[in-house]
């Protein structure tokens, strides 16, 4: 399996913060991306407890 690293929380807020100041995507949009990419950390994080036990 491929260890994937998890995303801190600064790191999406830049991403957010690009996504924004770049490309001019809506609060709305982003805050979409955020949820989303929250609970995809979240999946991550889960994956990678499980595969070091």
């Amino acid at each position: 399996m491929v260890n994937i690293p998890v995303p801190s929380s600064l790191e999406i807020q830049e991403f957010l913060q690009y996504l924004w100041l770049e490309r001019g995507l809506s609060k709305n949009t982003r805050d979409a991306y955020q949820q989303d990419l929250l609970i995809f950390r979240e999946w991550l994080h889960d994956q990678d407890t499980t595969t070091n036990k």
